[in-house]
């Protein structure tokens, strides 16, 4: 239908493996604490809520952070470069927020996070019941291409230490490698759960226009060119049913888009003290007046140097 159906089942399959691959990743970290499992009635995949492994990732975030506290303060204290103390600085609040924030999503909203993974799974499975649809699996090779760029980020983020740990291995390094480790992979994992979750909005789109162009276009070509005698009832009826289907399917799509793009799920928005709502301008504001004032503290630095 779109292609080899050869090479698209062999991506498809891979595409699946790393996703599977990342999510057995992602609850060894402790930031998923819900299972992706066969149901057995029909055979989907649902998600399931795991609530006491919710709660020992709870205490290991608490602990690890509270480590990742006292051994990095010390670290901050013990540099001499300024711009380096700052920039190091900023990355560990930046680390204890998103623990903060994992540690309120685990506990106050993680049967809300089970029940949007669970919406993604049962678009797919709605798309994957259209006529013609069953093989089209996760994306094709460009999709297989940003989930190998995917994994070699993650790679790195877990092995960038090593070689830090190996020149001078002692028990108080370990443990701090192991607690920034923890920590970063906490904040990282976040960004790529949101790369997964936009790129799978991404190709549900692509699959339903694929769908829409190919096989409901010719399914309403087959019944316009027939005469009016010749057209079944049935044919109509399963004409309407995929189009209606379609555009539920549609709505679906643009629901979780929209729960993406503005951070709102029952009414939900980002709202410090109530002053202000936290906008995604105001982020891009924010990191803007970040990084150039990170700029402008390392070139002070390196002209002090120089004179």
């Amino acid at each position: 239908m779109f292609g080899s159906r050869q090479w698209r089942v062999s991506t498809s399959s891979i595409s699946s493996s790393i996703l599977r691959g990342s999510l057995k990743y992602a609850t060894l970290m402790g930031i998923i604490c819900f299972s992706v499992k066969n149901d057995g009635s029909d055979g989907r995949l649902v998600a399931k809520n795991r609530k006491s492994y919710k709660w020992f990732c709870l205490i290991s975030r608490i602990l690890m952070c509270g480590l990742y506290v006292d051994r990095t303060k010390h670290f901050i204290y013990a540099i001499r470069i300024s711009p380096l103390k700052i920039i190091v600085g900023i990355r560990f609040f930046i680390c204890v927020i998103c623990a903060i924030f994992t540690l309120g999503i685990q506990f106050w909203h993680g049967q809300r996070v089970v029940d949007v993974a669970n919406r993604f799974l049962r678009l797919f499975q709605r798309i994957h019941a259209l006529p013609g649809c069953q093989d089209m699996g996760y994306g094709g090779k460009r999709v297989l291409g940003l989930l190998f760029l995917k994994v070699i980020c993650l790679v790195y983020e877990a092995c960038y230490l090593i070689p830090l740990l190996i020149s001078d291995y002692n028990v108080y390094a370990a443990i701090t490698i192991f607690c920034d480790f923890y920590n970063t992979a906490n904040t990282t994992i976040i960004l790529h759960i949101y790369f997964v979750a936009y790129l799978s909005i991404g190709i549900s789109y692509d699959q339903v226009n694929s769908y829409v162009r190919h096989e409901l276009r010719r399914q309403l070509s087959e019944l316009n060119t027939r005469n009016r005698e010749s057209v079944s009832r049935k044919n109509l009826k399963a004409a309407g049913h995929c189009l209606d289907e379609c555009l539920a399917i549609y709505d679906e799509i643009h629901q979780l888009e929209m729960f993406l793009c503005r951070l709102n799920y029952n009414e939900f928005r980002v709202r410090p003290l109530g002053l202000f709502e936290v906008s995604n301008e105001l982020i891009l504001v924010f990191m803007s007046a970040l990084v150039t004032y990170i700029t402008y503290i390392v070139q002070y630095d390196m002209q002090a140097n120089l004179f």
